[in-house]
């Protein structure tokens, strides 16, 4: 499959299949378990990349993403840097992005609120 055909696909029909039950359906399906079929996402060494896609967790996320971790820097975006393709909520356009997690960082370092004390 050509990547152009998998973010066309994605940015078509999200905002219709949003309005529909997210369990055993076809599109969120297809989010998460076509990336690895796509022509240059298929080439990447697995041992050295890790790919993931989702259109959410038990319902419908606002944007939907795909990511490509480099497994010597991260295997989740709640820590490290990775590249990902986001939707945009209103699936006008998909943007190719790097970003960094946060999750592990608020949770490891995170000040202590003062009023909280």
């Amino acid at each position: 499959m050509l990547f152009k055909d998998y973010l066309l696909r994605v940015l078509t029909n999200y905002q219709t299949e949003k309005e529909t039950q997210y369990s055993k359906n076809k599109l969120a399906d297809f989010i998460r378990n076509e990336p690895l079929s796509i022509d240059i996402i298929s080439n990447l060494d697995s041992t050295k990349y890790k790919i993931s896609a989702s259109a959410g967790n038990g319902q419908w996320a606002v944007i939907p993403w795909l990511s490509i971790y480099d497994r010597k820097i991260t295997e989740s975006a709640q820590e490290g840097y990775y590249i990902v393709y986001l939707f945009t909520a209103d699936l006008s356009g998909v943007y190719l992005s790097l970003n960094q997690g946060y999750t592990f960082y608020q949770k490891n370092y995170a000040r202590e609120d003062p009023k909280k004390r």
